[in-house]
């Protein structure tokens, strides 16, 4: 009997975590993701996204201070993000980089965008979580990990 209920508990766990993994891998791309300029700001409705164009303290945080032109500007900058680990580059040119995160684990996706600008010697930025509600605090630490990983 014990072991009928773990073995359909275990079966139940499978079949979450595959309907999970379905789930993430066909999340669509954000609509305008890797074209233009049009940076925004996070909606504060949910807590799953950190902005440099953000005002209110949760969901803002200060532009990364880089120095050079903009090519020295972009190679240090995708260094930085390539030490993230599972990364996807969507889009890289002009003063505009596009990347995609995934977590270790559940390979859930967090999209970024990067501008650079070369006038301020500083990098805006928006990362937001793609699925969820709340990303507990993920894309803001990475922000800071990247930073800290420039002012190196």
């Amino acid at each position: 009997m014990l072991k009928t209920i773990l073995f359909s508990l275990l079966t139940l766990i499978c079949v979450v975590c595959a309907v999970m993994f379905y789930r993430v891998a066909r999340t669509p791309t954000p609509t305008g993701f890797g074209a233009g300029e049009d940076f925004q700001a996070c909606a504060t409705d949910r807590p799953n996204c950190v902005s440099s164009y953000n005002t209110q303290e949760d969901f803002g945080a200060a532009p990364i201070e880089l120095k050079g032109t903009l090519d020295d500007m972009r190679a240090k900058l995708i260094g930085a993000i390539g030490k993230e680990g599972k990364i996807e580059i969507l889009h890289n040119s002009g003063r505009r980089i596009d990347v995609v995160f995934r977590s270790a684990f559940f390979s859930f996706p967090d999209d970024a965008r990067f501008l650079l600008d070369v006038d301020q010697q500083q990098v805006h930025y928006q990362s937001k979580a793609r699925i969820g509600y709340s990303d507990l605090g993920v894309n803001r630490k990475r922000i800071e990990r990247i930073r800290q990983a420039l002012s190196k």
